[in-house]
C-alpha cells in the first residue's frame, strides 16, 4: 500500500501584474539507487509536478517517467512564468514500502537546473500493476480526482474519500462534508488480476485557505566559492529573516552573498519571523568548489540503452564552447550530444572536456556502468484475506515471466516455498514478508512488504523534537515497525511542521520505535546524537511503544555529545553483512571513550567504510548503531607506538561484532605509479620485515598473494598486468603479524 507522506503545502503565486508572462524551460534531473548496496534502480517511476499558478490547476504540468538501467531521469519542462513569480515543483517516487519520497524546490529566477536524488530500497511492486492519482482541481469542498496506471495499462478504478462515501471511474469529481483532511484511498485491478492501492491526503476547505507563513530560498548564484541567495515569503509577509550558512556564519535580510573558506557541501537555512509572530525555517544545501571560475565549469549526463550511450554535455552558466569527449575504451569524439556504442559491459571512466570562446578549458569524468538489462529480474507479490482473520493467501509473481522458483519468510520465523501459498498466523500482528525467486537463468530477486493480519485500530502518532528544552524542526523522525518475530523495519518518515509537531497517521496496533535524527549539516547535529523516544541514543535502550490506543505526545530530547579531537590516532573499518559482500551504507557509528561517553558519531559511505580521524590517544570501543541489531562493541587502544586501527565489524542474523586490528605506522612508504597498469612499485620503511604482499579486490577477497624471502628488501615489483580495472588494496604482513594497507587504481 502506497502511504503519501508528503507535507501539507499551501501554493501561492506572488503577483506581479504589471509584468508579461513569459515561458522558462526548466531542468529537473537525478538518479535514484537501491539501498542498503546503492546499486542504481532501472526503470523506476518518477513523477514531477509543476505549479506556475497555483490560481488556475489548468496551467499545473504533471509528468513522469521510468529511470533508465543506470538508474538515470531527466524532465525537461516549459512553464509559463511572470516575472517575480514563484514556481513551485515537486519531485517524487516511491519506495518497496510504497512510501512516498519527495524533494521541493522553487523557481523564482538564475539557475533553471535542479536535481532530486533518491536512494530507496528495491520496489516490491512492478510498474504493471502500480496506480497513482492526482488532484485535477478544487473548488471549495469539491475536489477532481485523476487515477492513473504506471503504463497505461487497463484496469477498474475504486475510490474510498474517506469521509465513509466510495466511488469509481478513472476520473471523479466528489464534494466532500466540510474543511478538512482526508486520506483517499485508490484501489485499481489490472485485468490478469493485479492489484495495487494508493493511499493520498487530500485537503479541502469551504472559503479561502488561511494564510501560512512558508518562506523559501533561491540559489541565484554560485561562482567559486562566492554564492548570492534570496529570500522570500510565499504569502509575501513582511518578515524578519535570518541566514545561516552552516559554517558558522551568520547574516540578515532578503538579498545575501556569502564566500566560504574552502570547497565543500553546506546546509543554508533561512529563519523568517511574520510581524504576526508565525516563524518558519528552510534548509537547502549548497556546494562549492573553489577551482575553475563558474563559466568554465562543464557538466554532462549519460543516457545508456544496453550497449549505446548517448552523451549530453552542457555549461551550467550557459556559455558556449566546443566538445570533446574520451568513452574510457580508447575512443573519443566530439560535439555537445554524441552516441557512443561500446564493445562490452561494465564500468568507463568518461572525460568531458571543454573550452569556451573565451578560452576557459575545464574538464569532467564519470564513472558509468553499463548493465544488461535483460539479465535484470524482479519480483513482487500480493496478500488476500484468507478463510479467517489469521490466514493469509500469498501470490508471487517473477519478471521476466519465465519458470522461477519461489521462498518465502512470513516474518513471524515460519518459510514456505511455492508460487502461490496460504499461511496461517498464531496471532494478529503486523508482519514483514520477504518473497525470494530465483529463475531458470540464474537471475534473483527479493521483495519486502508490511502485512497486516488481524483486526486493527489505527492511531495517530505525535509529538515534538526538543533540543536543550527548546522544540526544533531541523530533523527527520522516523517510525520502526517491531514484527512477533523480532524483525524491526522502518515504515515511515518525516519531519516536524511549522508548529514542531511530527506526526505519523494511521499506525496499526503493534510494537514501534521513533527516532529523531538533526538533519546533516545544522547546528544541532554538531551537539545532539540521533535519539530514540525514551531519550536514549543507543536503540537497545530505547522505550518501546506497545501500541494499542496511543498515548501522545511521544516527545524525545535529543542526547547532547562533546566532540574531541586533535590527535594523531585513527579508527577504520568496514560494516558487512554475514561476512559477506554486501555492505551497509550510511549507518551510524558511534565512537565511546572509556569513561563511556561518546565522543564522535560518523556514517558509513556507499562501501560500508567509515573512519575517525585526529584522535587523541587513549581507549575506546567501536559502537555501530544499527535499528534492530544487536551490538557487541569492539575495543581499541591507541598508543604512540600504535595510533592507528581497523575494526572490521559482521552482522550475523541480529548481532554485529568485530575486532580491532591495531598496527604500528605504515610499513608500506610508497607504490607507484597509480594508476598502474602493469607492474606496480612497492616501497618500504626501513626495518619493516615484511613476509607477505596481498592484492585485495573491493569485496575483500584475496587476488593475488606474494611471499617475500628477502626480509631486508626495501623495494618490490608487482605484475598486476593480469587483473582486471577497478580500486584494490595492497596489504603487507609483517613477520609480527602487523598489517598495513594502501590502495590504488588498475587502469
Amino acid at each position: 500500500m502506497k502511504t503519501l507522506q508528503r507535507l501539507l503545502i499551501i501554493l501561492f503565486v506572488l503577483s506581479a501584474p504589471c509584468l508579461m508572462a513569459q515561458t522558462v524551460s526548466l531542468y529537473i534531473r537525478g538518479i535514484i539507487t537501491q539501498t542498503p548496496a546503492y546499486q542504481p534502480y532501472p526503470f523506476h517511476y518518477v513523477q514531477v509536478e509543476v505549479y506556475p499558478d497555483s490560481t488556475n490547476p489548468a496551467l499545473t504540468i504533471i509528468d513522469s517517467t521510468l529511470t533508465d538501467v543506470a538508474g538515470h531521469y531527466s524532465f525537461n519542462i516549459t512553464a509559463p512564468w511572470v516575472p517575480g513569480n514563484v514556481i513551485p515543483i515537486v519531485v517524487s517516487t516511491w519506495d518497496c514500502q510504497q512510501f512516498v519520497h519527495s524533494q521541493f524546490y522553487y523557481y523564482i529566477s538564475g539557475s533553471t537546473q535542479f536535481t532530486a536524488n533518491f536512494s530507496i530500497c528495491s520496489n516490491s511492486v512492478p510498474a504493471e500493476c502500480s496506480n497513482y492519482f492526482n488532484v485535477a482541481g478544487s473548488t471549495g469542498l469539491t475536489a477532481s480526482l485523476w487515477g492513473h496506471m504506471l503504463t497505461a495499462q487497463p484496469a477498474t478504478y475504486s475510490w474510498n474519500f474517506g469521509d465513509g462515501t466510495t466511488g469509481s471511474g478513472e476520473y471523479i469529481t466528489h464534494t466532500f462534508p466540510a474543511s478538512g483532511t482526508y486520506n483517499v484511498t485508490l484501489s485499481t485491478i489490472t485485468p490478469d488480476s493485479c492489484m495495487d492501492n494508493t493511499i493520498q491526503s487530500v485537503t479541502v476547505y469551504d472559503s479561502i485557505p488561511p494564510s501560512t507563513c512558508d518562506n523559501y530560498i533561491s540559489i541565484s548564484n554560485v561562482n567559486g566559492l562566492l554564492i548570492s541567495a534570496y529570500g522570500g515569503m510565499i504569502n509575501q509577509q513582511s518578515a524578519s529573516y535570518s541566514w545561516n550558512f552552516g559554517d558558522g556564519s551568520t547574516a540578515g535580510g532578503i538579498n545575501v552573498e556569502h564566500t566560504y573558506a574552502s570547497s565543500g557541501t553546506y546546509t543554508i537555512s533561512l529563519t523568517t519571523v511574520t510581524t504576526a509572530n508565525c516563524t518558519d525555517i528552510t534548509y537547502m544545501p549548497v556546494t562549492v568548489i573553489d577551482s575553475l571560475p563558474a563559466p568554465c565549469v562543464n557538466n554532462f549526463n549519460s543516457y545508456p540503452n544496453q550497449l549505446s550511450v548517448n552523451f549530453s554535455g552542457w555549461f551550467p552558466n550557459q556559455q558556449t564552447g566546443t566538445f570533446s569527449w574520451s568513452f574510457g575504451d580508447g575512443t573519443s569524439g566530439s560535439g555537445q550530444n554524441v552516441n557512443h556504442v561500446y564493445a562490452g559491459y561494465g564500468s568507463y571512466n568518461v572525460t568531458l572536456s571543454t573550452l569556451t570562446t573565451d578560452s576557459c578549458a575545464d574538464v569532467t569524468t564519470k564513472t558509468i556502468t553499463l548493465i544488461d538489462s535483460t539479465t535484470i529480474c524482479s519480483t513482487y507479490f500480493i496478500a488476500q484475506a484468507g478463510t479467517n482473520l489469521l490466514e493469509v493467501n500469498f501470490q508471487g509473481f517473477h519478471f521476466p515471466q519465465i519458470p522461477s522458483t519461489y521462498t518465502w519468510g512470513f516474518g513471524d520465523g515460519s518459510s514456505g516455498t511455492g508460487q502461490t501459498i496460504n499461511h496461517t498466523y498464531s496471532v494478529a500482528g503486523n508482519y514483514l514478508v520477504t518473497l525470494t525467486s530465483t529463475d531458470t537463468s540464474g537471475c534473483t530477486s527479493q521483495s519486502m512488504l508490511q502485512v497486516m493480519v488481524g483486526t486493527y485500530n489505527y492511531s495517530l502518532l505525535q509529538g515534538r523534537i526538543f533540543a536543550n528544552g527548546q522544540s526544533i524542526t531541523a530533523c527527520q523522525v522516523q517510525l520502526y515497525s517491531q514484527d512477533p518475530a523480532g524483525g524491526i523495519a522502518l515504515i515511515q518518515t518525516t519531519v516536524p511542521d511549522s508548529a514542531n509537531y511530527y506526526f505519523f497517521q494511521q499506525v496499526p496496533s503493534g510494537i514501534y520505535y521513533i527516532l529523531a535524527t538533526p538533519f546533516a549539516g545544522s547546528t544541532c547535529a554538531s551537539q545532539f546524537l540521533p535519539t530514540y523516544f525514551g531519550d536514549e541514543y543507543l536503540w537497545e535502550n530505547s522505550t518501546a511503544i506497545m501500541l494499542g490506543v496511543a498515548n501522545n505526545p511521544y516527545d524525545i530530547n535529543l542526547a547532547p555529545y562533546d566532540s574531541i579531537g586533535g590527535g594523531a590516532g585513527t579508527i577504520n573499518g568496514q560494516i558487512n553483512t554475514g561476512g559477506k559482500s554486501v555492505l551497509l551504507a550510511n549507518e551510524e557509528v558511534l565512537l565511546i571513550d572509556n569513561a563511556g561517553n561518546v565522543v564522535r558519531i560518523t556514517y558509513t559511505d556507499s562501501q560500508g567504510n567509515y573512519s575517525f580521524e585526529s584522535l587523541p590517544l587513549g581507549d575506546y570501543q567501536v559502537y555501530p548503531n544499527i535499528t534492530g541489531i544487536t551490538t557487541v562493541p569492539a575495543n581499541v587502544q591507541l598508543t604512540a607506538t600504535s595510533p592507528m586501527a581497523t575494526v572490521n565489524m559482521t552482522i550475523s542474523g541480529g548481532t554485529i561484532t568485530g575486532l580491532a586490528n591495531e598496527y604500528r605506522i605504515s610499513a608500506i612508504a610508497r607504490i607507484y605509479p597509480n594508476p598502474v597498469i602493469d607492474n606496480l612499485s612497492v616501497e618500504f620503511n626501513m626495518h619493516s620485515n615484511i613476509v607477505m604482499i596481498e592484492v585485495l579486490d573491493a569485496y575483500g577477497r584475496i587476488i593475488l598473494q606474494q611471499i617475500i624471502s628477502d626480509q631486508c628488501s626495501r623495494k618490490l615489483e608487482l605484475s598486476v598486468r593480469n587483473i582486471g580495472t577497478g580500486m584494490y588494496i595492497l596489504r603487507s604482513i609483517d613477520i609480527e603479524g602487523n598489517v598495513s594497507n594502501m590502495k590504488f587504481l588498475k587502469k
